[in-house]
């Protein structure tokens, strides 16, 4: 019955607001006060409520809202102090996510103040939308933008009404609200009809003016009003004076404002009996929902003859609002009349044809918890890129000059769905399958860049192909991108849409198919770039068994336990707990600071001077003992020998080695520059993620013909060596730190004896 009750008084919930907005008299409105007498009177409602500005939780904020909302209301005669105390109503309802609240302040903005009153509440909303992080709160921002496009509407203002329309859908959208975004869509189409019936009657509207008794002026306007527009109480009194003699009489009956049940059921009976005599299926919709609104007022008085007839006709009204209707795709821009042609339609988004009905899904997050990140590993990007859950409801990813991505230990064959939602605000979307990775050139499985209209797919540090998107993505709307990988054929999806397809016969290497990465390359400095939402992956079962039976081993690092051997012979030791900061100098000062745990470097390439050792040879081993300062960006601590010169001038005479404890791409990578030429990678693990606050002990050792590389207790990798040191040069040891913050409380060189 709730159900029932709903949808047969939506004509009357609609009729009364509209009405109320068509015939409300505005009282006298004030003009804007200046920038200097808002900013006194600022001033001193910030003073007032100084304990109440200091609390930045919603609750807090909402509270503030009513208190200014009150302040105005007792401030009346003062113009200035009352304008600003609604405007700062608004901007703490807004922060406080309240969109009920918020266009109340700005509703009584409008109502007070020369102001557009429209665009102050759509401008106003736009602010509630940055501080959502509730379903709750997503859907009360939803019909708030729906009532400011019916008052649009009413105003015959459509421009502004079908702009409000998509922000509506989208927040129900995010709210799981699906019965309320089909409400929307319908609400859209309604739109567009009724902006196309008021464009043509703009000649009668102008005769109308020029002569107000004129008969068919007054039907068809009055028509349009009634069975169009849904705006009774303004159309009938000109249907009145129309020249349809039909309408007329039930428009004067309608007037008379019947009390007894007999003269109501007449008035609803007369309307039921004209609408079957309607071709125009919208024109009989109006008139059958008009003759509910009258058969409702009577359910508890009729006779039981009556009764039945208005009962059953009340379910069949019931039954027409749910019976489904054409999908409409809103756009962000007003849509054309009917009677043009439009964009066409897109289609239905679900599993791409490559991806079997049957294929189980093996991998799935929402991405709509805190906990989300618990089991996932976050690399920041350089410059305050980063990886968080934004308002607790979705993964958002941003990073400059390099990415930020969050990756998921799940098992990624060579045959493979995947399928995630996504939102631009600022940046490049990046999607990895089969590995982490940084930039456009990542050398870890497939990485797809999504720019604004076409998408690259690398794989393995290669190109395989870019494809043209059929329309541009656009900002702050979601999207769903799907991948298929069946058999030698990659193909891409936006929206239910395969934009391209490339052919790729030859399956991954090595052992990196446990890993699905999200990410952003460029994006607002510590801003929101990409926001993520429903990940899932789907394979064959065969694919899933196989792939369980030789899981994927990462490489985890144990505590700190490592120790010198004791036929190690001590080169140089520096510990940082001990020293004074002057026995050192700095390259960049201000980069590196001296606490009791040892010396901190933070920012782009903070790195202290370099320390000379003694000409050494044979076999030894480098060593520093370093941990990653919490909240900075794990990338890119180095450990260098330089050979040959003086390290100020960074251009050895005999070469350099070079580890990065980890690599962009998230492994721990070794180089070796000869001199004047472009360093090599020697080697590097697969897959390495350091944890903040933990201290590790990071050994390079030489014996012979060949590298080792440690940390704590684990072998990460061998390599073959560069070629011997030679005997007098002078080797530079030296630390440094890449776009983040670490902390280094010793650095030595041993001669294994």
């Amino acid at each position: 019955m709730k159900k029932r009750a709903v949808i047969t008084m939506v004509g009357v919930i609609l009729s009364f607001a509209l009405a109320v907005v068509w015939g409300q008299k505005q009282p006298a409105r004030s003009p804007v006060p200046d920038a200097a007498a808002q900013a006194a009177a600022e001033e001193f409602i910030r003073q007032a409520l100084e304990e109440d500005y200091q609390k930045r939780q919603p609750e807090h904020r909402r509270t503030l809202a009513k208190k200014l909302l009150e302040m105005a209301s007792e401030h009346q005669q003062e113009p200035t102090l009352r304008y600003v105390s609604l405007r700062e109503a608004c901007r703490a309802a807004a922060e406080g996510a309240d969109a009920e609240l918020t266009l109340t302040a700005a509703e009584t903005i409008a109502l007070h103040y020369e102001v557009d009153s429209l665009s102050t509440k759509m401008h106003a909303l736009g602010q509630v939308g940055m501080s959502i992080s509730e379903w709750e709160d997503a859907k009360a921002l939803a019909e708030a933008y729906l009532k400011v496009s019916d008052e649009a509407v009413a105003a015959d203002d459509y421009l502004l009404a079908a702009k409000a329309i998509p922000a509506a859908r989208r927040w129900a959208e995010w709210a799981r609200e699906t019965q309320f975004v089909v409400a929307i869509l319908r609400r859209y189409r309604e739109i567009q009809h009724i902006r196309a019936a008021f464009d043509k009657t703009a000649e009668t509207r102008e005769a109308l003016k020029n002569d107000p008794d004129d008969p068919e002026a007054n039907f068809i306007i009055g028509r349009f009003l009634c069975l169009v527009k849904n705006d009774w109480d303004a159309g009938l009194p000109l249907l009145v004076k129309g020249s349809d003699e039909e309408l007329k009489r039930i428009a004067q009956a309608e007037l008379r404002r019947p009390t007894s049940t007999e003269d109501v059921v007449k008035i609803g009976d007369d309307w039921w009996d004209l609408a079957d005599s309607q071709i125009d299926k919208r024109a009989r919709w109006a008139l059958r929902t008009r003759a509910a609104f009258w058969y409702q007022q009577t359910l508890s008085d009729l006779w039981e003859t009556d009764e039945d007839r208005v009962r059953a006709r009340l379910r069949q009204v019931e039954e027409e609002a749910l019976l489904p209707r054409k999908p409409v795709i809103i756009a962000d821009v007003p849509p054309p009349p009917p009677e043009e042609e439009g964009p066409p339609p897109r289609l239905a988004i679900g599993l791409p044809p490559e991806i079997g009905e049957a294929w189980p899904i093996v991998f799935e997050d929402p991405l709509d918890q805190e906990t989300c990140l618990e089991h996932v590993y976050v690399a920041r990007g350089m410059y305050g890129g980063h990886v968080r859950v934004q308002k607790g409801r979705w993964l958002a990813a941003s990073g400059i000059h390099s990415n930020s991505a969050a990756w998921w230990d799940c098992p990624v064959g060579d045959t493979l769905g995947l399928s995630v939602e996504f939102k631009i605000l600022q940046g490049t979307p990046l999607v990895w399958l089969c590995g982490p990775g940084y930039g456009n050139s990542t050398a870890l499985g497939y990485c797809l860049v999504l720019r604004s209209d076409s998408v690259a797919v690398w794989k393995e540090g290669e190109a395989l192909g870019t494809a043209k998107l059929p329309e541009e993505l656009k900002k702050d709307r979601w999207y769903r991108l799907d991948v298929a990988k069946n058999g030698t054929l990659l193909s891409v999806y936006i929206n239910g849409w395969r934009v391209g397809a490339w052919r790729d016969p030859r399956p991954l290497s090595g052992l990196l198919h446990s890993f699905v990465a999200l990410g952003a390359s460029g994006g607002g400095w510590r801003g929101v770039g990409i926001c993520y939402r429903f990940l899932s992956i789907r394979m064959p079962a065969d694919v899933v068994a196989r792939l369980q039976e030789v899981p994927v081993k990462k490489c985890y690092d144990p505590p700190r336990t490592l120790a010198p051997l004791p036929n190690w012979a001590p080169l140089l030791s520096y510990d940082f707990t001990q020293t004074d900061p002057s026995d050192w100098s700095l390259t960049q000062p201000g980069a590196i600071k001296q606490t009791a745990e040892g010396v901190v470097l933070s920012g782009s390439n903070a790195r202290p001077q370099m320390w000379c050792t003694e000409s050494i040879a044979g076999s030894f081993a480098v060593e520093c003992e370093m941990s990653y300062v919490p909240g900075r960006e794990q990338l890119g601590f180095h450990i260098m020998l330089i050979l040959g010169k003086e390290a100020d001038t960074w251009s050895p005479q005999w070469g350099r080695w070079d580890l990065i404890f980890p690599h962009s791409h998230g492994s721990i990578e070794l180089s070796w520059a000869s001199a004047g030429q472009r360093a090599k990678t020697l080697a590097r693990t697969p897959h390495f993620v350091p944890v903040d606050g933990r201290w590790y002990t990071i050994r390079i050792e030489r014996r012979g013909n060949y590298l080792r590389v440690f940390s704590n207790n684990g072998f990460l990798f061998e390599a073959a060596a560069p070629p011997d040191i030679p005997q007098g040069v002078p080797v530079y040891l030296g630390i440094s730190q890449d776009f983040g913050g670490s902390i280094v409380r010793q650095v030595a060189v041993w001669q294994i004896q």
